[in-house]
């Protein structure tokens, strides 16, 4: 076979390959910043209506309780850790929202549904598998929290795309009375954009229902 020949194949695979190597970036960024834009671990995120408000909608497994030492640790799949020195080992996971130039993550409404229940035993302190944890004495305030998120980062940028990043502690503990609250499916609604993106496309739709 002719030398020319073997060197354009190889060019053209090179190029493909480069091509294809490219295009995997692009998809690995794009996921970076839009993990809570599709279904996965639980989590959908509904698209916005024409207020500019979206929902997004988490449901939990039932807690897993491992016995680790003296105690026990509740797992849930797709979750991590708290990681908070001195308080009960619990699970935590962290969403991210894309934001738009401008826009500004506000959590206008929460609604759960919990499943309360006992718990197995003693809780063991984060980090519960290291050596010489020791038991829970508390999970950092007395009884159960109001709600099981909290906006963790207002404004972050991954190459340069902005984004918030939503807490979620769908489990919750009372050790003084040793029980335990799980939200099994939580239904936020919230709004991303900016006031002026908002007043501009409600006055466009005002303009066309004008016409």
């Amino acid at each position: 076979m002719p030398v020319e020949i073997l060197c354009s194949r190889h060019d053209r695979a090179a190029s493909l390959l480069g091509k294809l190597v490219f295009i995997l970036a692009l998809l690995v960024a794009g996921c970076a910043i839009t993990l809570a834009t599709t279904p996965a671990g639980g989590v959908q995120f509904i698209a916005e209506d024409d207020d500019g408000i979206a929902t997004l909608v988490i449901e939990t497994p039932a807690p897993r309780w491992i016995a680790v030492g003296d105690g026990y640790m509740p797992e849930l799949p797709g979750y991590g850790r708290a990681e908070i020195s001195g308080q009960a080992d619990l699970p935590l996971r962290r969403e991210r929202i894309a934001l738009p130039p401008g826009g500004q993550l506000v959590v206008l409404d929460v609604q759960t549904e919990w499943v309360e229940g006992q718990l197995p035993g003693p809780l063991m302190n984060w980090p519960a598998h290291a050596p010489g944890s020791t038991l829970a004495q508390s999970a950092g305030s007395a009884g159960y929290d109001e709600q099981p998120l909290s906006v963790a980062v207002a404004d972050g940028a991954v190459r340069g795309a902005r984004f918030a990043s939503l807490a979620i502690a769908p489990l919750q503990v009372d050790i003084e009375q040793g029980r335990y609250r799980a939200a099994r499916r939580i239904e936020v609604r919230l709004r991303r954009g900016s006031f002026g993106e908002l007043q501009a496309k409600r006055s466009s739709r005002t303009a066309t229902a004008l016409e």
